[in-house]
């Protein structure tokens, strides 16, 4: 019936919250407290793993009180307060998976805005071109969730960031992922060289032709929430969200 529950809550079957309290009564969850839950993409697990089911009796044995479920495929697992992040992505590596752990639960009723977050994040993170690792929480993807719900949107992006990304293409150059790492470390060079590993008299080459052939205002102030919106999402368009957790 718990199961049950949950999944009808996330379906968004309860139209207020006493009602769902009401529901729960007699169940683990009227006083159940998790601190968040982690969502698990199955498909890599599926394909390594056919016709084994060790993976429940897994979870259940590492987190405690974490009653996993299948919900529209994925699992759906409650992390307690004080959980293992490295048992999470040691777990995750082992059956080749990968999670998208969600914003701290304050009430069962919000599942599911937190939900649509996680799913979110897991969808970037299980597509074919990402590079990165197995386990991420929503709060690091929350920036990159909303470029990717900006997919597209190439009004967004400004004539002299498309300029520049035109030339990266063409030339193999890295004058979009230079002026976001500038723009994002304040315009520091020393911050932007480190950020990069490249030679201070390169950024700065590259700085000053993006202003004087692209007409790039990389130094006006007023400019740099535009820019910085443009190029990221021009980069994110060309490059996926890995590019960004680098």
């Amino acid at each position: 019936p718990a199961e049950e529950i949950l999944m009808h809550l996330l379906d968004g079957g309860f139209a207020s919250a006493p009602y769902f309290r009401l529901q729960t009564a007699g169940t683990y969850l009227a006083d159940f407290h998790p601190a968040a839950f982690a969502l698990i993409d199955l498909s890599a697990y599926h394909a390594q793993y056919l016709g084994k089911s060790q993976l429940k009796d897994e979870l259940i044995y590492r987190f405690r009180d974490s009653h996993p479920f299948l919900y529209k495929g994925d699992v759906f697992l409650f992390l307690q307060s004080g959980y293992s992040e490295g048992d999470l992505a040691a777990i995750s590596r082992e059956f080749h998976l990968k999670a998208a752990v969600s914003d701290p639960i304050s009430d069962l009723y919000a599942l599911p805005a937190l939900y649509r977050a996680a799913r979110e994040t897991l969808d970037l993170i299980t597509d074919t071109a990402f590079q990165g690792e197995n386990v991420y929480a929503v709060s690091q993807m929350k920036p990159l969730i909303a470029l990717s719900n900006l997919r597209g949107r190439d009004d967004l992006i400004p004539e002299a960031i498309r300029a520049i990304r035109a030339s990266d293409r063409d030339r193999g150059s890295q004058y979009c992922e230079t002026l976001y790492h500038y723009l994002c470390c304040g315009r520091s060079l020393k911050e932007t060289c480190a950020a990069m590993f490249t030679h201070r008299n390169t950024i700065l080459y590259r700085i000053h032709k993006m202003q004087d052939e692209f007409g790039v205002p990389a130094d006006d102030p007023n400019a740099h929430l535009e820019l910085l919106l443009g190029v990221s999402l021009a980069l994110f368009q060309d490059r996926g969200a890995g590019v960004f957790l680098g």
